[in-house]
């Protein structure tokens, strides 16, 4: 699938980053685009024959989007019915086959996945650590642990502008240091248990 613009899609996948630093992923994931004077809208990612497109709302980037159809093992096991794949996208199973939807979508910008109506919504509606907003305000720009949820989770600061939060992989919680989701035994703490060169 390629990108059209001006077509609405709900088959593209690409903001989840939920494991790895964007030092650490392929383009197009890896890469922030410069929104500066551009109006607000999805723009083609020509870089790779338009197999993504990124978005830019208020001149900041709000991520990347690859067109394809859901990953076969996003449904594998599952009933029909809405699940939560991050902070920012679910996936609607039917008969095993899935699509993926990305927030924002209607019915406003900025929206999460609420769990319990299962679309995308407000933030104030949503439960931590989706729905809760952090103030980037003189944060350098990475990304930081939730530290309250033993790191299962982390958020984005870019240019003082917060990014949302993502989930780590079930059973791997966030490293500061890698700025990636690892093996608690390998994070230093507070959110892991590896032992640091001083002890």
């Amino acid at each position: 699938m390629i990108f059209i613009p001006n077509q609405f899609l709900v088959t593209c996948k690409c903001n989840l980053l939920l494991t790895f630093s964007p030092k650490h992923v392929a383009v197009p994931c890896g890469q922030w685009q410069d929104c500066t004077g551009l109006v607000d809208k999805h723009y083609s990612d020509v870089r790779n024959s338009c197999k993504s497109y990124y978005t830019c709302q208020n001149e900041i980037f709000s991520g990347h989007y690859i067109c394809t159809k859901a990953l076969a093992d996003e449904c594998y096991g599952k009933s029909d019915g809405t699940y939560d794949i991050g902070c920012r996208s679910y996936v609607v199973c039917n008969g095993g086959t899935g699509t993926v939807v990305n927030c924002p979508d209607p019915p406003a910008a900025n929206t999460v996945f609420n769990n319990v109506t299962k679309t995308c919504d407000d933030p104030k509606h949503v439960a931590p650590p989706c729905g809760q907003w952090r103030d980037c305000t003189a944060h350098v720009d990475k990304r930081y642990p939730d530290v309250w949820n033993g790191c299962k989770s982390y958020y984005t600061c870019q240019n003082e502008y917060f990014y949302g939060h993502n989930i780590c992989t079930p059973g791997l919680i966030f490293d500061d240091s890698l700025q990636t989701c690892n093996w608690p035994n390998n994070v230093p703490p507070p959110c892991g248990s590896a032992k640091t060169a001083s002890g």
